[in-house]
């Protein structure tokens, strides 16, 4: 059986990511969860890397799928260094501490890593964000890829 590691379980996608997993009864995965608070396997945070690695450790994750984030763009705006740590800091931490483990990692970034000027923007192109939300996990994605080769980047609205 595979272990599945979800951080942001609390959140609306994670949640109910969890609820249709129960709902259709997949039991191939050993699913464990990461929150800062809240109801999960460990409540850490995960710009802390030794507690992480210390959960981590525990859980030997063939997947991670990472939907923490500090989402809203206006409160990035007004606490730059809350998102450089909870939208960076964690996923450097995780991509760091995935390899160790040969898992692979499911992403979730934004739309927001685009210009915003072209409204169907290609993979690659216009890849200037306007807002630090934007930026934080543009340079998320650019340090998975330069470190990882076993990688899903999902860039949702």
């Amino acid at each position: 059986m595979k272990n599945l590691l979800i951080t942001g379980s609390n959140g609306y996608i994670g949640s109910n990511f969890i609820k249709y997993l129960r709902k259709i009864n997949y039991n191939k995965l050993n699913i464990h969860t990461i929150n800062r608070s809240g109801i999960a396997n460990y409540n850490i945070d995960l710009a802390n890397y030794n507690s992480l690695n210390n959960a981590l450790s525990e859980i030997k994750p063939d997947y991670i799928l990472h939907l923490a984030a500090f989402v809203n763009p206006k409160k990035n705006e007004e606490n730059v260094e809350k998102s450089k740590i909870d939208n960076f800091i964690a996923t450097k931490n995780l991509v760091d501490l995935s390899s160790a483990y040969d898992a692979k990692f499911i992403f979730t970034s934004t739309d927001k890593v685009y210009d915003g000027i072209n409204p169907k923007p290609k993979e690659d192109e216009n890849l200037n964000p306007s807002f630090v939300y934007g930026k934080m996990k543009l340079e998320s994605e650019k340090y998975l890829t330069n470190i990882s080769n076993k990688y899903f980047i999902f860039r949702v609205p």
